[in-house]
């Protein structure tokens, strides 16, 4: 896919949150049911549970695994979080795929506000 009708590098996650790389594996995301594709809005309560990830190379004679060799920790918060440290500080490399998704609190979360006595 030319990199100028790349969803990825449309909405600029190219260039703002990764550095420029090429794609070398499909990756497919689901929660429950709803496939996810780049730019898909979602609500909290549908991305409770851990996704169900797919990873596919170019060649169907590979296989990936994914090495784990020390445990990567949620950075404490979310404000400024920088993918670029995050990869280097765990010495990931550069990516083989990426996808994004909005996520937005969902309103009236919590119920009724208490009013009291009037």
């Amino acid at each position: 896919m030319s990199r100028g009708r790349d969803p990825l590098a449309l909405s600029q996650v190219i260039g703002d949150v990764l550095d420029p790389f090429i794609k070398s594996a499909a990756m497919r995301i689901n929660y429950g049911e709803k496939e996810i594709t780049n730019g898909t809005g979602l609500r909290s309560s549908a991305v409770f549970s851990a996704p169900h990830v797919e990873i596919e190379g170019r060649d169907q004679t590979k296989l990936y695994t994914l090495e784990a060799r020390q445990t990567v920790y949620a950075p404490g918060w979310r404000q400024n979080f920088n993918v670029r440290d995050f990869s280097a500080f765990y010495n990931l490399g550069p990516p083989v795929a990426a996808l994004y998704f909005n996520c937005q609190k969902e309103s009236g979360v919590g119920g009724r506000r208490f009013q009291g006595p009037s």
